[in-house]
């Protein structure tokens, strides 16, 4: 990793993240509030480095965590669209899928999604 990379990461991230991975790991006593924030924390991380993978693995897991927030497929659902995954993008941003609640969030979220599908009168065309 570059100079400039590294001061960059130890200005959004705090030195912890950058100089020991102690603020990495998530602690198994930690509750699902606590656990959530590094793993949203570790996955901007990634995404920074361009680590696509663990970003999505652990943006996932942050998901998973009971319980279920929308704030937070809407987070992945952005993922999603910064790295061109449209059809996985609407698919966390489309309030209507599950039993999320629609944040004005998520409704945009599923606005960009289909304005970059090119679907501009509302249909899904992926069906």
């Amino acid at each position: 990793m570059s100079h400039a990379q590294t001061g960059d990461l130890q200005r959004r991230f705090g030195r912890a993240l950058v100089d020991d991975g102690r603020e990495l790991e998530i602690d198994p006593a930690a509750g699902a509030g606590e656990a959530r924030q590094t793993l949203l924390r570790r996955a901007a991380l990634y995404e920074a480095i361009k680590d696509y993978a663990k970003a999505e693995t652990d943006l996932t897991a942050a998901v998973q965590l009971a319980p279920p927030a929308a704030e937070l497929y809407a987070t992945r659902g952005y993922f999603y669209m910064r790295r061109g995954r449209f059809p996985d993008a609407l698919g966390d941003s489309s309030p209507a899928r599950g039993s999320r609640p629609a944040t004005r969030r998520l409704r945009f979220g599923a606005g960009r999604v289909q304005a970059a599908l090119g679907n501009y009168g509302g249909r899904d065309r992926r069906l």
